[in-house]
């Protein structure tokens, strides 16, 4: 604001201050021409500075706001499966002894494979889902799903699925039925490790 002055200073620095009121006008036209397009630019710099900075800071802040919500979306549909497995794990032990006791009568036994197979239609679900969680969700988290935990789930997931198909096809092997509740127990501590894990990124 001070370089149009110190122009006109230098060029008419010699000259006597003038009682003319007509050159105190020009003298005002030059300085309210100089300094407001001065202002005028500087304005215009500032305020595209600020946009930009204001822009960056905006779509950082709705990067992290989208993640968030995504994982909560898959945080919310990880977690939805545990009500049922931890409702049916006892249906499903009282069910297997039925079906594959060969003195309790065919109907009945029928009538169990049934309700086994509704009720172990979760196991599908969640073994799918988790199979294919590294390559939808592996983006969002930190946790590092090719590690010994989230693997020994995929196997025990794995192991209860063969598990349920053998069943209701009724392949009765007991080596496979003997196995089952452990299983089921490893699962699930296995299951619970993961939420954890993925509980912790959301705080």
């Amino acid at each position: 604001m001070l370089v149009p002055i110190a122009i006109f200073m230098n060029h008419f620095g010699n000259k006597t201050i003038s009682n003319d009121l007509s050159d105190w006008a020009s003298f005002g036209d030059y300085i309210g021409g100089t300094i407001n397009t001065i202002l005028s630019l500087s304005s215009l710099i500032i305020l595209g500075l600020l946009t930009n900075t204001v822009s960056k800071q905006s779509n950082e802040e709705n990067k992290k706001i989208n993640l968030l919500v995504r994982k909560l979306d898959c945080y919310d549909k990880l977690t939805s499966f545990l009500p049922e497995i931890t409702s049916i794990s006892g249906e499903i032990v009282r069910s297997t002894a039925i079906i594959i006791n060969t003195n309790i009568p065919n109907d009945v036994r029928l009538e169990n494979l049934q309700s086994f197979r509704n009720v172990t239609l979760v196991f599908r679900d969640f073994y799918h889902y988790i199979l294919t969680f590294e390559r939808r969700y592996g983006h969002l988290f930190e946790y590092n799903l090719n590690s010994p935990d989230f693997n020994k789930l995929l196997i025990n997931a794995n192991k209860l699925n063969v598990f349920c198909d053998a069943i209701v096809a009724r392949r009765l092997d007991t080596h496979i039925i003997v196995e089952s509740e452990d299983e089921l127990i490893l699962m699930n501590q296995f299951y619970f490790i993961l939420i954890d894990n993925l509980k912790k990124e959301l705080k």
